[in-house]
């Protein structure tokens, strides 16, 4: 985790895998590791799906999925209008 200074804001440690005492950009190196076992998961729910669901099933997932895809797409537009127009929710 990355350290707090005194006012409380989180401060970036070097990264041990660094050569140089450059600071990294990613606290703790961690973040790399965290979209690997995402993707990794993913990947297993995907396979999951596709050995155990049936084309039909199959289909239902994906409208479902997309579906759900075009909402979080309208409602995050929707509240990108809003924070334009100043309205804060």
């Amino acid at each position: 985790m990355a350290s707090r200074n005194y006012i409380g804001i989180a401060r970036l440690r070097p990264c041990p895998a660094a050569t140089d005492n450059r600071r990294s950009l990613l606290p703790d190196c961690m973040m790399i590791g965290r979209l690997f076992r995402l993707f990794l998961l993913l990947c297993v729910i995907y396979l999951a799906i596709r050995w155990l669901l049936n084309h039909r099933q199959r289909q239902a997932v994906h409208e479902f999925v997309r579906a759900l895809a075009i909402a979080l797409i309208v409602s995050s537009l929707l509240m990108l209008g809003l924070f334009l127009f100043g309205i804060r929710l």
